[in-house]
């Protein structure tokens, strides 16, 4: 085991708590909402009941849209927890796991946490931010890896890869022998179909995780899951008996609420992420040394600046002294640029990225 501080995280939890009320570019998913935003019955507030591996109701309605069954679904305690578990899952001591770079730092702290060996697998601007059938074809025969961990939408870049683009990495991933991680944590902004990829994940090939988190705006519930096929899902299940010995009742039948509600959670949500896109495409067409690959929908982009190879004392500055978060390449492992998160109030977006522009120019 090698233990690995979460650099990213640190920053996150030291920088958006305590810190004064900063102009939000950094929070990578939809503002917290709160309790007052759902209809609630006495029976979504009760901390009994029958939920040994998750609340039967939420993880049948999860499993049920996304094609699968509940046999299939693992609830866990965020997507972080999902993450986590599925990592732990399928390492083995020493071995190599392939995983995106540029990354969310976690995903790459993971596998040496368990006894494995984090191998980079490129997902560059240049090719659109995705990981090619042929790109990881040779990283697999490389390597020798049978683990491979990426996230859909990408984490920075926000490039969503679709159903097909998907399968054929599977097959690929197949032919070696070996597994993919898929984290779907921003996959609901999209306009995807998720019942695509059920065949696969049931075939064993493919993990899917995801949450309540960054589309739904409620990840204080701590509300998470992964699909997997019926014999990954057991040892999955059996894990969690190391992590915790009964799951949240009280959160998980809320979470099952939200569920029920989602539809107009993500209709707000995806709103709002499709105007503040337009306002940063906007902006970036006023700002020759700023780059970047469109997501086409979400809240995630990564933009490039020219003339800097290390973004860390520019992002300091635009915090210290205009009072705006954005979030440095260096966590994400790519030093020339930084992360914005378009999830706040439009009006809120303008005035950070204004503050961004003047500070450009005298940088």
């Amino acid at each position: 085991m090698k233990f690995q501080p979460i650099d990213y995280l640190n920053w996150a939890k030291t920088s958006f708590h305590g810190q004064g009320t900063a102009v939000d570019l950094a929070s990578s998913g939809f503002p917290a909402r709160s309790v007052d935003d759902l209809q609630l019955t006495s029976d979504d507030l009760q901390i009994r009941g029958p939920n040994p591996y998750g609340w039967p109701p939420l993880k049948e309605s999860i499993a049920q849209f996304h094609g699968m069954t509940e046999s299939e679904i693992t609830i866990t305690a965020g997507a972080s927890m999902a993450n986590f578990l599925s990592i732990m899952a399928h390492t083995d001591q020493a071995s190599p796991v392939l995983v995106e770079q540029p990354v969310y730092e976690p995903m790459r702290n993971l596998p040496p946490l368990f006894g494995g060996r984090t191998v980079a697998l490129p997902r560059l601007n240049g090719d659109g931010w995705k990981v090619t059938p042929p790109k990881l074809k040779k990283a697999l025969e490389e390597t020798n890896a049978k683990l491979v961990v990426i996230s859909n939408p990408h984490n920075p870049s926000g490039v969503m890869m679709d159903a097909k683009e998907v399968s054929a990495l599977v097959e690929v991933a197949s032919n070696a022998g070996a597994k993919i991680i898929l984290d779907e944590v921003y996959a609901e902004f999209h306009n995807w179909n998720p019942a695509e990829l059920a065949e696969a994940t049931r075939e064993g090939f493919l993990i899917r995780l995801s949450s309540l988190t960054k589309v739904y705006g409620f990840g204080p519930l701590r509300i998470g899951w992964i699909l997997s096929d019926e014999e990954t899902t057991q040892k999955l299940h059996e894990l969690t008996n190391y992590t915790y010995a009964v799951h949240g009742a009280i959160n998980e039948r809320i979470g099952h609420a939200v569920w029920q509600q989602r539809e107009r959670f993500r209709d707000e949500a995806t709103k709002r992420a499709a105007f503040n896109l337009d306002i940063m495409r906007k902006f970036l067409t006023t700002q020759e040394r700023l780059s970047w690959e469109d997501p086409k929908a979400g809240i995630l982009g990564f933009v490039r600046v020219s003339g800097l190879e290390d973004t860390t004392e520019f992002v300091a500055h635009l915090r210290t002294e205009d009072n705006v978060m954005v979030v440095p390449g260096h966590f994400f492992g790519l030093k020339d640029g930084f992360r914005v998160g378009l999830g706040n109030r439009p009006d809120q977006v303008r005035i950070a990225l204004q503050r961004l522009g003047k500070r450009l120019q005298n940088f």
